[in-house]
C-alpha cells in the first residue's frame, strides 16, 4: 500500500492514499445523497404540517445545496490526501472568485432570507402585512422572492432578503383586535356634553365593533375653527378595516347631522372699509 505511483509537490501519492481517496468519494456519494433526501424530507414535512402548498422547486434547490456543501467537504479532503491545497487554487482563481461572489451575493442573501423566514414561520402565505408603507396580502414564499397582492390588486415580487432585513407588521399573524379611528371637528358654540354623548352613543351602537375593547371618544385640540375629537374603536377582523372606517365616518356624520351639532370647517371673513376702497 505504500508503494509510490507519483508526486505532487512534497507529498508523494501511493497506493494506499490513492485507495483511500477513492473511499472518501464514494462515501461522498452516499453522504450526498443522503443529505439531499433527508434536507428535502424535512421541508416537506414542515410544509406539511404547516398546512402549506409544497413548492417542489425551492425543495429540490434546498436538497441541492446541501448534496453541494457535501461534496465540497468530501472533494477538499480528497485533494488534501493528494497533496493539494484549496488555498492553492483559490489564489490562482482569486479573481474569478472575486467576480462570482459579486454575482452571487443577493442570490445567496435571498436564498438564506427565504431559508429563515420558512423556518421561524414569521410570515405565511394568506398574511395581511405591511412593508415599507405597503398592505400585502401573502401569495406564496419562494426560494428567492415572496409573492404578494397590494390593496389595488396588483402582484409585487419582493426579494427575501429585503423582508428579512426589514420591519414587517404582521397583521393576521395572530388573532388580535385593529384599530380605526375618526376624526371631527365641531364648531366652538355646540353643547360639548351633548358631543360626547352623541359620539360614544353612536360608536357603541355599531354591531360589528370587537367585544374585546371599548371604543373611545376624546377632546384632543382647539383648533382654529373647530374643537376636534379623536374616534377610536376596534374590529376583530383587520381585512374588513377599509370598509369598517367608511361605515364608522358614515354613522358619526349621520348622528351630528340629527343632533343638530355643525361638522365645522375653515371659514374667512373678508371686511372692506369702504373708506378705503378706490373711488
Amino acid at each position: 500500500m505504500a508503494w509510490p505511483l507519483f508526486s505532487m509537490g512534497q507529498t508523494q501519492t501511493t497506493v494506499g492514499s490513492l485507495l483511500a481517496v477513492v473511499v472518501v468519494l464514494v462515501g461522498t456519494l452516499f453522504l450526498s445523497r443522503y443529505a439531499h433526501r433527508a434536507v428535502s424530507g424535512y421541508f416537506q414535512l414542515v410544509a406539511s404540517n404547516d398546512d402549506i402548498a409544497v413548492d417542489d422547486i425551492a425543495v429540490s434547490m434546498y436538497g441541492s445545496v446541501a448534496r453541494i456543501i457535501v461534496w465540497f467537504i468530501g472533494v477538499e479532503i480528497a485533494l488534501h490526501i493528494l497533496g493539494i491545497h484549496l488555498s492553492t487554487l483559490f489564489a490562482a482563481g482569486g479573481f474569478f472568485a472575486l467576480g462570482a461572489g459579486f454575482a452571487l451575493k443577493n442570490v445567496v442573501e435571498n436564498f438564506i432570507s427565504g431559508g429563515i423566514i420558512r423556518a421561524e414561520k414569521t410570515i405565511q402565505a394568506g398574511d395581511l402585512i405591511i412593508i415599507e408603507k405597503q398592505w400585502l396580502t401573502v401569495k406564496h414564499i419562494g426560494i428567492r422572492t415572496i409573492e404578494a397582492i397590494t390593496k389595488k390588486g396588483v402582484d409585487i415580487i419582493i426579494p427575501n432578503s429585503i423582508v428579512a432585513q426589514s420591519m414587517v407588521e404582521n397583521l393576521t399573524r395572530r388573532s388580535h383586535v385593529y384599530r380605526i379611528k375618526a376624526n371631527v371637528g365641531v364648531a366652538y358654540d355646540s353643547d360639548r356634553v351633548q358631543v360626547r354623548k352623541t359620539l360614544e352613543e353612536t360608536v357603541n351602537r355599531l354591531e360589528w365593533i370587537s367585544k374585546q375593547q371599548a371604543p373611545t371618544v376624546h377632546l384632543v385640540e382647539f383648533g382654529d375653527s373647530s374643537i376636534n375629537y379623536d374616534i377610536n374603536v376596534w374590529i376583530d377582523e383587520v381585512r374588513e378595516a377599509r370598509p369598517r372606517n367608511s361605515d364608522l365616518h358614515e354613522a358619526i356624520w349621520q348622528a351630528l347631522n340629527e343632533a343638530g351639532i355643525a361638522i365645522a370647517f375653515p371659514q374667512l371673513d373678508v371686511h372692506l372699509d369702504k373708506n378705503e376702497l378706490p373711488q
